[in-house]
């Protein structure tokens, strides 16, 4: 029984790691302010210390194309549907489990 439960941790454990996608992590970009500011770390001015005033626009953002907003929307729907996939086979796991225990403690 207990090799059951560590088989089906397993696998319930490597589905998990499998659907999930990896998540990226943003690395911040270096303006040309700071590699200044460490060769004028001893100037008290306001430039050299690395304060830049903003500029009164904003830069533009980011464009999306309709395109790859349709493949996105394609893509996560894909994702909804295996994991919805997986999770009806698990749960038609347990129920099929549970006929099994109720049969043999009906007949024990």
């Amino acid at each position: 029984m207990r090799v059951n439960r560590s088989l089906a941790g397993a696998l319930l454990l490597s589905v998990l790691f499998l659907v999930t996608p990896a998540t990226a992590v943003a690395q911040p970009e270096l303006s040309p302010n700071s590699a200044s500011l460490a060769s004028t770390s001893g100037i008290s001015s306001g430039v050299a210390s690395g304060w830049v005033a903003q500029e009164d626009s904003p830069a533009p953002g980011p464009r999306i194309d309709p395109e790859d907003s349709a493949e996105a929307d394609s893509q996560q729907a894909q994702r909804k549907f295996v994991v919805g996939i997986i999770a009806a086979a698990l749960l038609a796991i347990v129920i099929y489990g549970r006929y099994v225990r109720h049969k043999r403690r009906k007949s024990g």
